[in-house]
């Protein structure tokens, strides 16, 4: 099953009561290789930063959405009408652009979180409009069996003083593409390629460094054996 579609089952799920339990993710721990690499708001400011400006990871992450979205798709159904109606939402809520939005939040975040906006006055039961919000703002509450229950998102952090937005399970779009066990949160693609992304930033530094202080590459070629005369016109190649 899909993590979309297992997030759709579980909205209907509320008879559910499972006898295991899921531990809480831990803090940040040592930023060495293969350290601990879990999702919390300082982890997510570096995979952020990384992604905006990460050259080949970021076009490596779009590449997923643009895969996706690029042939095209359209909406089908037996009964025209349905369809039409279907076609409207998405022109109105600009589905086509939130769908590839989701996708690239989901990978480099582990998590794609939109609002699901409704109107108001007569249209106060209308979904009118999908907002994306940024990931990095967002928690997951959950039971003790890890059962999604609903969701936060910071208004306001300084320090010890931190507001939230509370907001039940139908006012968010969750999405997420990879999960592990034990966790509501997705897999970030940054998350499990953090060590070789760093390690190849270190090396193309240390190169440019190189350069910067010595100038371009130097070549040194030996000819001939020690005490020999060599040619004129051969060391003028």
């Amino acid at each position: 099953m899909t993590p979309l579609m297992s997030r759709i089952r579980n909205l209907f799920a509320e008879d559910v009561k499972p006898k295991t339990i899921t531990p809480h993710a831990r803090g940040y721990g040592r930023k060495d290789i293969f350290g601990q690499c879990d999702r919390n708001k300082e982890s997510l400011r570096e995979w952020r930063n990384i992604f905006l400006r990460g050259g080949m990871v970021t076009e490596a992450i779009k590449c997923y959405a643009l895969s996706v979205f690029s042939p095209g798709w359209r909406i089908e159904g037996e009964n025209e009408a349905s369809v039409k109606i279907g076609e409207d939402f998405v022109e109105e809520t600009e589905l086509d652009v939130h769908g590839p939005q989701a996708i690239t939040d989901a990978l480099w975040s582990g998590d794609a979180f939109q609002e699901i906006a409704r109107g108001s006055g007569l249209r106060s039961d209308e979904i009118v409009a999908i907002i994306p919000r940024p990931s990095e703002t967002f928690e997951i509450m959950t039971d003790e069996s890890g059962l999604i229950r609903a969701y936060r998102q910071r208004k306001k952090d300084i320090l010890f003083d931190t507001e939230y937005i509370n907001l039940e399970k139908h006012e968010i779009f969750h999405f997420n593409i990879d999960t592990i066990g034990g966790s509501p949160y997705g897999i970030s693609l940054i998350q499990t390629a953090i060590d070789d992304i760093k390690r190849d930033c270190w090396v193309a530094e240390a190169i440019t460094e190189g350069i910067k202080r010595h100038g371009t590459p130097k070549y040194h070629i030996r000819v001939g054996q020690e005490g020999e005369n060599i040619p004129t016109d051969v060391m003028t190649l």
